[in-house]
């Protein structure tokens, strides 16, 4: 099921990582005064770039959990690319 959803969403493209994982809301990008106070100060020291959910108001950041997704996503598409 992963290999279909990363035909429709490849790792690389725009859609990839963009919706919530709580309400499944599109993400908006968020300012980093915007999430000050809403994610750890060591957070906040190493990124610049952030996302909020209009949603459910949870804030996300491209750390070291993200990049491993697109690490295994690129992997997974690499793969299911050789098997044709």
């Amino acid at each position: 099921q992963i290999l279909s959803v990363l035909k429709l969403f490849p790792p690389d493209g725009s859609l990839f990582l963009s919706r919530c994982l709580e309400c499944n809301s599109l993400l908006r990008e968020a300012s980093k005064s915007e999430a000050e106070g809403k994610v750890p100060d060591g957070v906040l020291e190493r990124h610049d770039r952030f996302w909020k959910c209009p949603g459910c108001g949870k804030f996300y950041w491209a750390g070291t959990h993200c990049r491993a997704m697109m690490s295994k996503a690129r992997e997974l598409s690499a793969s299911r690319n050789n098997l044709r």
